[in-house]
């Protein structure tokens, strides 16, 4: 997937060009005159690839790792991080001049067997967690700025989801909402004050039940000085978004 998006992206750069001119600006070089950053999810066994690296590397001014920095990849074991895939991508983004992000640090997906099949108290997954946020982050601290914190916290009936984190009492704090995002937060701060931190979720490009459920999460969190910095949104787009409803529900929503 992630390489039909780099051919893609290509691809599109070269539709709206003059085939002759050799010249033609990239990507990357047309949204930084409209002071844009553009990136893409990078996967670290395609970069010894030179078609895949050489796209990469030419047409996007930022990349973030598509797998290397969830829970399962970076974290395996118990006591043991594998930092060597992310290691390997900063090492790329620093040599085509790239900028890079973090995603993520809690999720409910591919999180380590250990994790999952450890009968740990809620003390001792508590301090997991906040292990596995503060180790990740203060190895990148100054070199990633920009973190995708928690991410797909809410369901698409607009409900807390159901996970590991959030219904084991003492870590997500079951019954009490989005306690144990808020708590994830702070970690990650505390770990780098300088970074920004986001919430990141999909199906959230218009407003409806899930948008309105993260706009409050969110609103709720910042009155409490949650320090939140920002929202993601997993822009999931096709054909179907180009009608006049669904843009103007889009705007409106960004612009709340």
């Amino acid at each position: 997937m992630v390489t039909t998006t780099l051919l893609a992206c290509a691809l599109g750069v070269a539709a709206i060009a003059d085939p002759k001119d050799k010249a033609m600006d990239t990507l990357r070089a047309l949204a930084a005159k409209r002071g844009i950053t553009v990136g893409t999810c990078v996967s670290t066994r395609f970069l010894t690839e030179e078609p895949y690296a050489k796209l990469a590397g030419e047409q996007f001014s930022l990349l973030e790792p598509e797998n290397e920095l969830k829970f399962g990849s970076v974290h395996p074991e118990q006591g043991k991080y594998d930092f060597a895939p992310v290691d390997a991508q900063w090492d790329f983004a620093q040599k085509h001049k790239m900028k890079m992000r973090g995603h993520t640090l809690v999720w409910h997906n591919q999180v380590a067997n250990w994790v999952r099949a450890g009968k740990y108290t809620p003390e001792q997954l508590n301090q997991i967690l906040k292990d596995h946020i503060f180790t990740v982050m203060r190895r990148y601290a100054g070199k990633i700025r920009d973190w995708d914190v928690v991410n797909e916290a809410v369901a698409d009936d607009a409900k807390m989801r159901s996970d590991l984190w959030y219904d084991k009492p003492g870590i997500g704090f079951a019954g009490q909402g989005h306690k144990y995002i808020e708590q994830a937060f702070r970690w990650a701060h505390e770990a780098d004050p300088k970074a920004r931190l986001f919430y990141n979720d999909y199906s959230i490009e218009w407003i409806g039940p899930k948008s309105d459920a993260v706009y409050a999460m969110l609103k709720d969190m910042l009155a409490h000085k949650v320090p939140v910095h920002g929202m993601g949104m997993q822009c999931h787009m096709d054909f179907q978004f180009d009608n006049d409803g669904a843009i103007k529900s889009f705007r409106e929503n960004i612009r709340r």
